[in-house]
């Protein structure tokens, strides 16, 4: 290698780990007093079950099945909150200082990691602790890793990235044993692969890729081979039952799923035009993590164009014809540039989840948690094969001394939930969301007040994100609520636009949020809505071939509270429980119906549908506020 840097001592580089650790700590502190964010509210401020208040199986069993962000509700991460709010309550410093910590850690893992990839490359063990050292140094301060820090519920990510990091120490350790032809290396990298891929799961299913990053190092770093050279069948064998079965499996599932017209019902792309445009995601995050602009991080993302063909927009073949000549590289470059070439593969297969079939959003930032640390690989092994020493040196200081400047003023901006909205705002000016939670920002300061200059300033921006393209009916909801609450006079045309925009697509998780507002702001005789234009607002809603039981659950109650029409009530509840089967809410609402109503055999058979789901007495604060059917 032609650039060389010799290490006096064999603690420098871990000197140099922590003093980056106490950087990263002080760039990141002003952002620990900010506020809570988009998700935060819903899997966090609002969900009553991650409000503990004591250790017990109960409690820490209803916080781990009370996420609603997915299907296996990421258990461990909702416990990890809960165990914060019984220490701090719902402070946010607090929630953000142990993400934070748990960053930190990540980093840690990673120097780990880094080191013992290098040092099967024949590099000297001070070199490429060194080197080791210098990726994760620069991966910690990484702008493009800011959410995954300070947006409180990306605690998802960035702890299953912990056992993931965690299971490649184990298999790469297990490997090493396994060539040695010492004792127990098979088992250390079975437990590694199987244990830290089922634990990272039950933070966040990124956590599933842990089985093919291993296959990856594997390939390009022990390349299944045993100690005599020959193909190893554990090896061989290992990957068959713990990434080719389940994997097969898992694409099945998926497939049976996304394969139906109502996966993508509240999308504005298919199946085929995700495919077509996360290739344009992908080499734009490759940018966003390498040399981003304020613009690219800008948190929100709902304003990216979709690809509808190859030629539209141009960029869509191009970026996939860049990502096939990537992964050309990796292939050509295995033999002479191992490194970059694995760098470049754990890259691409980092977003195999989140970049292809699934009818996930478009683009976020914190997706790139590992797969910036893959990009740092394969940019600091270009950088040790450079046969320029001092432009690769100066090159690395102008590249982190960027970044750290970058975080910090961006963490900066993280510190009060108005200058986040108004930075987030500024980079964003095309952005619904972006522009939406500015507006929101200003609302919440204005505390109603009907003389603060707040009030004008959000009513402005709602008016304009209204038109924008890919709104939801945020903004026209949020125009109603206020001037409902204030008793201002409420436009038509904030109506019609909202109807017209649940009429044409099936509603989100934004549009469901919104019609749920106005259904508790009217509920709670917070606002004065007509009858009739709320009730249309949830005939459009539904008005679709996939209804959504948020939308049954919220018209449902309505139709209880308001329009006082039981059979109504009772009939949009049992829908939203039939869509619906375990989520208890849903179950909790009906059985209150059916009792109020007399129905004692349906009540009976809801409540015991509620005692199989109460596992580990996770439900037995909620059920013991209701008079069970047995009257015991």
């Amino acid at each position: 290698m032609s650039m060389r840097i010799h290490i006096a001592k064999p603690y420098q580089a871990t000197t140099l780990v922590v003093a980056s650790m106490l950087i990263t700590v002080a760039a990141y502190f002003p952002g620990l007093n900010g506020g809570y964010l988009y998700d935060d509210f819903p899997n966090i401020v609002d969900n009553r079950s991650i409000h503990q208040t004591e250790f017990t199986i109960p409690a820490l069993m209803d916080a781990a099945t009370s996420s609603p962000s997915s299907f296996l509700q990421r258990p461990l991460a909702s416990i990890s909150f809960a165990v914060n709010h019984i220490f701090t309550g719902l402070d946010p410093f607090w929630m953000k200082a142990s993400n934070l910590f748990i960053h930190l850690l990540n980093g840690f893992l990673l120097y780990l990691l880094g080191r013992l990839l290098l040092q099967q490359l024949r590099i000297s063990n001070h070199q490429a602790s060194l080197y080791a050292a210098l990726i994760a140094s620069m991966w910690l301060i990484l702008p493009i890793n800011i959410s995954a820090v300070l947006y409180v519920v990306q605690r998802m990510e960035s702890l299953a990235q912990v056992f993931v990091t965690l299971g490649l120490l184990g298999y790469c350790h297990g490997r090493l044993r396994m060539l040695q032809n010492q004792r127990f290396g098979l088992a250390l990298a079975v437990i590694s692969v199987s244990v830290c891929t089922i634990l990272g799961v039950l933070a966040k299913e990124s956590a599933a890729l842990l089985p093919l990053y291993a296959f990856v190092i594997e390939c390009f770093l022990f390349r299944i081979k045993d100690q005599a050279g020959r193909y190893d069948m554990r090896v061989m064998m290992l990957f068959t039952v713990f990434l080719v079965a389940p994997y097969m499996l898992g694409f099945i599932w998926q497939f049976g799923k996304i394969g139906r017209t109502s996966a993508w019902a509240a999308r504005d792309f298919n199946m085929l035009e995700r495919l077509l445009t996360e290739p344009r995601v992908l080499v734009s995050y490759l940018k966003w993590t390498i040399l981003p602009l304020p613009s690219d991080l800008s948190f929100y993302h709902d304003n990216i164009e979709v690809s509808r063909s190859l030629i539209s927009p141009w960029t869509t073949g191009l970026s996939i014809l860049v990502l096939i000549a990537l992964a050309a590289c990796a292939g050509l470059l295995r033999q002479g540039l191992p490194l970059i070439s694995l760098g470049i593969a754990l890259y691409l297969c980092s977003h195999t989840l989140t970049a292809t079939i699934i009818p996930l959003d478009l683009a976020y930032e914190h997706r790139n948690y590992f797969a910036s640390f893959a990009v740092l690989l394969a940019v600091v092994a270009g950088i040790i094969h450079s046969h320029t020493h001092r432009a690769a040196r100066l090159i690395l200081v102008v590249l982190t001394s960027y970044w750290l400047l970058f975080t910090a003023w961006t963490a900066t901006a993280w510190s009060h939930p108005v200058t986040l909205a108004q930075e987030l705002a500024i980079r964003a000016p095309d952005s619904p969301g972006a522009q939406y939670s500015l507006a929101q920002t200003y609302i919440v300061a204005s505390e109603y007040e009907l003389d603060s200059p707040y009030l004008p300033l959000a009513w402005k921006i709602l008016e304009k994100t209204a038109t924008l393209p890919k709104a939801s009916i945020l903004p026209e909801s949020a125009l109603i609520f206020t001037h409902a609450k204030l008793g201002l006079p409420i436009k038509d045309y904030w109506w019609d636009n909202l109807l017209a925009k649940l009429s044409n697509q099936n509603p989100d998780s934004e549009d469901q949020a919104a019609i749920m507002s106005l259904a508790q702001c009217t509920r709670n005789k917070i606002c004065a809505l007509d009858s009739q234009r709320m009730i249309s607002m949830f005939l459009s809603a539904l008005d679709h071939e996939t209804k959504q039981p948020r939308v049954l659950a919220a018209y449902g109650d309505y139709a209880w509270n308001i329009l006082r029409d039981t059979e109504l009530a009772l009939d949009l509840a049992t829908e939203a429980v039939d869509l619906k089967p375990r989520e208890p809410e849903y179950l909790i609402t009906l059985y209150k119906m059916q009792s109020a109503l007399r129905l004692e055999s349906e009540a009976l058979e809801t409540w015991q549908r509620l005692i199989d789901r109460n596992h580990l007495g996770q439900l037995n604060e909620r059920l013991s506020l209701l008079s069970s059917p047995t009257g015991q």
